[in-house]
């Protein structure tokens, strides 16, 4: 996977690579398998989560955010948890990529999200953290 910088340098995580999406500037990943599906997602600064198929590279999805996504997704149950500079946090639906539903916090979240127990944590701009009990 290359990460392409603010200053246009591709920086590779690995000395082979195997596919190549590009973006705009930063990315942030988070891998999942799930039902017998390896995919790859990630935010990145053209407000876009994406989610790739792990063994082609193809787009399976993206959704867009109202701002820059720089919180590296957390996946649990098929649901995909992220924040946006937006203010929000989002569940997505991770084979789909549809919006399950939102959160408006006070601030930019660019915190990762961690779901523990079936509680999901993620942190705001706004220095508070957020809980939700998850079903």
């Amino acid at each position: 996977m290359y990460i392409q910088t603010e200053r246009g340098r591709h920086v590779g995580m690995a000395e082979k690579t195997l596919h190549r999406f590009r973006v705009l500037l930063l990315i942030y990943e988070e891998g999942c398998r799930q039902s017998r599906m390896v995919w790859s997602t990630f935010g990145a600064d053209d407000f876009n989560v994406y989610a790739l198929k792990a063994s082609a590279g193809a787009k399976l999805w993206n959704y867009t955010t109202g701002r820059v996504v720089h919180s590296s997704p957390a996946i649990a149950n098929g649901v995909l948890y992220v924040g946006s500079y937006d203010d929000k946090v989002y569940a997505l639906d991770a084979a789909t990529g549809a919006e399950l539903w939102s959160y408006t916090t006070g601030k930019s979240v660019l915190s990762a999200p961690a779901v523990v127990n079936g509680v999901l944590y993620t942190a705001s701009e706004d220095f508070n953290v957020y809980t939700f009990d998850l079903p």
